[in-house]
């Protein structure tokens, strides 16, 4: 499990920053601390499942946190993404000063552009989906060649 995530599976900045930007939270460097801590002890514990490894490096664009978001409450409960982001939700809300500003930033306009949002992803999700899928077979296909080489 190691050798292939490693400590890819950890947060870096820019996944971080994607998080505190998805989530409409403020940046903060002890979470951001914490969650990694938090995540590395997840590992010990548990292992990835399939569709991990399907989107492995998804986190570093942020437009697919939504098709992430999508899939992962619905379909792929037990996923990392799922793990990351109800962690880092629940520190933020832990956090009372973060709570605050999570709660200024919701609005009627807020609720419908996540409207307008949530349709088009779930109409796109399985053209994402296959996408990831397909990219993902790809990189197998040609670490295998190499490895054969």
């Amino acid at each position: 499990m190691s050798s292939i995530y490693g400590e890819k599976k950890l947060l870096n900045k820019l996944e971080y920053v994607n998080f505190v930007k998805y989530l409409s939270i403020e940046y903060n460097e002890e979470i951001y601390d914490v969650a990694n801590y938090e995540i590395k002890k997840y590992f010990e514990k548990n292992s990835s499942i399939l569709f991990d490894l399907i989107v492995l490096n998804s986190e570093k664009y942020f437009i697919n946190f939504f098709y992430l978001d999508f899939l992962t409450k619905y379909f792929f409960k037990n996923s990392l993404f799922r793990f990351k982001l109800n962690l880092i939700l629940a520190i933020n809300e832990a956090d009372f000063g973060n709570f605050n500003i999570m709660r200024m930033k919701n609005s009627y306009l807020s609720l419908f552009k996540n409207f307008i949002i949530f349709a088009f992803i779930m109409l796109t999700t399985p053209v994402w989906l296959t996408l990831k899928f397909i990219i993902y077979r790809y990189i197998k296909l040609k670490d295998n060649l190499l490895l054969k080489k």
